[in-house]
């Protein structure tokens, strides 16, 4: 199932069949009518020397599926079993706010939630939610939502600080590899809230 999860003035398409949604497209509004037409356009073909099909960037990427990148979920069972589970949609409930997607993988015995909520201002709340349905415990290392980024994106804004002088903007360019924000205080702080923000260079509250 195709379906467009945003607003009117942006667009999140996903394809709910699998690994808890598939963002095909997160952008400039598209019509109902060219929902279609879009996920084809935009379907990745396989490279040389790569395998037969481009793994996709789903809300929870799966490292079962192929992709490359930090799996969207990690975790085990006592036995080192059902760690890259690969998640088939179930159900998917669609309102006038947003979608709920009901994702289950039996050979591992859990099953993925993914409910996504349109705000005020084109922005979006995405909540992730697993259940195991096995009989032994799964170790959950890691449970976290991805989001692709435009191409316009050349730069990340954190911030940091100290007392009096907290929420200080640190800048810096946009490269290769990864950047992890976090706070392992127990507590949220002015400090070193884990807030991580991209856009253009130099972007700010009046462009970018």
């Amino acid at each position: 199932m195709l379906v467009d999860a945003g607003h009117d003035r942006t667009s999140l398409v996903l394809d709910t069949t699998r690994a808890g949604g598939v963002t095909l497209h997160w952008g400039a509004p598209v019509s109902d009518a060219s929902v279609d037409a879009t996920a084809a356009a935009l379907e990745m073909v396989a490279n040389v020397g790569g395998l037969d099909s481009v793994a996709p960037i789903g809300l929870v990427p799966e490292h079962g599926s192929g992709f490359p990148g930090r799996p969207g979920l990690s975790g085990r069972r006592r036995d080192g079993s059902a760690w890259a589970p690969r998640f088939t949609e179930t159900t998917t409930k669609t309102s006038d706010t947003g979608v709920r997607i009901e994702s289950r993988d039996a050979a591992a015995a859990l099953e993925l939630t993914t409910e996504i909520e349109r705000l005020p201002g084109d922005s979006l709340r995405i909540v992730l939610v697993l259940t195991n349905t096995g009989d032994d415990d799964y170790w959950l290392d890691d449970l976290a939502v991805t989001l692709a980024l435009p191409a316009h994106a050349a730069e990340l804004l954190t911030f940091h600080g100290r007392w009096c002088r907290e929420f200080h903007p640190v800048r810096r360019a946009l490269t290769a590899g990864a950047y992890s924000v976090e706070n392992r205080r127990g507590r949220t702080s002015h400090e070193n809230p884990p807030i991580l923000w991209a856009g253009t260079s130099g972007f700010g509250e009046q462009r970018g």
